[in-house]
């Protein structure tokens, strides 16, 4: 599900979180060393997310941040901040030579590079996906 998450919306904000789950709380946050995915930069995606990234000028770059029972790839275009919500059932990651490819059924972001703390990031998202598919 890709959406525009610029502007309050309650309704949105459900949808989201009914998806993916609720946002970690700060000492799970904290326990957990932090649920966020360094800064990545975005080699090649799907066509709706490129014609996004082709609105401006700016480095195609976005974070993944980790939810309970998904993961929600957040980027910015214009003045706008799009969210690619992929709940775990739909979420595909693979290892590609320089960095990660994420799947979900109709988007693919493809990120270059390995900074900081992206092995780590990435491990806690399979062992997340690994939990929820045991209960």
């Amino acid at each position: 599900m890709l959406v525009n998450v610029s502007y309050n919306d309650p309704d949105l904000q459900r949808r989201i979180d009914d998806t993916v789950g609720p946002v970690y709380g700060l000492m799970q946050r904290l326990r957990m060393g932090g649920n966020g995915s360094p800064r990545l930069d975005v080699t090649t995606c799907s066509e709706a997310i490129a014609e996004l990234f082709a609105q401006d000028n700016n480095a195609d770059r976005c974070h993944v941040e980790l939810r309970p029972r998904g993961v929600i790839v957040r980027f910015r275009s214009l003045l706008e901040t799009y969210a690619l919500v992929i709940p775990f059932r739909s979420l595909a990651l693979f290892k590609s030579g320089a960095g990660y490819t994420l799947y979900s059924d109709t988007h693919r972001i493809q990120f270059t590079g390995e900074p900081k703390g992206l092995q780590r990031f990435v491990r806690r998202v399979v062992q997340a996906r690994a939990e929820l598919s045991e209960v």
